[in-house]
């Protein structure tokens, strides 16, 4: 009996361990990420407007970047541990541009984002609540940031 509740508390272990997922810390999140799709559709700029990027700063609770249009500002609730995220105190310029599409689809997911996940630390995948994709968002290089 002792012998199969150590095998039982073994293979529990393992598969404990094969599972876990590593622990983000805020400053994996910082820096500027490339919004490459939304709900799974690529996402591509109009001829003229610059590509959306979220920016954030997690040490000081901030978010901001653009959405090809207008710029984004708000507070950052973040919760590493449970590894969810609140991106809804956000306020934007209120500017018109010729495609507002592309604005329209990401102000929208923003509302259903609840959770990320952060893959081999340059991919961050914003989820719903039940775990589903929203925003993909790809890490910027030093040379893109800003842009």
């Amino acid at each position: 009996m002792k012998k199969i509740m150590v095998l039982v508390s073994a293979v529990a272990a393992m598969v404990s361990c094969g599972t876990a997922q590593k622990s983000v810390s805020l400053s994996d999140l910082n820096g500027e990420w490339s919004v490459v799709k939304i709900k799974g559709s690529d996402v591509a700029a109009a001829d003229g407007q610059d590509a959306p990027f979220i920016g954030i700063d997690a040490d000081k609770k901030h978010i901001y970047g653009s959405t090809s249009c207008n710029r984004i500002t708000g507070a950052l609730d973040v919760d590493t541990e449970k590894g969810t995220i609140d991106l809804g105190k956000m306020g934007s310029t209120r500017m018109m541009c010729p495609d507002m599409a592309l604005e329209d689809r990401l102000l929208g997911a923003f509302g259903e984002v609840k959770s990320f996940k952060l893959k081999k630390g340059s991919t961050l995948m914003l989820t719903d609540a039940d775990g589903n994709g929203v925003i993909e968002l790809q890490k910027k290089t030093s040379g893109e940031k800003g842009k």
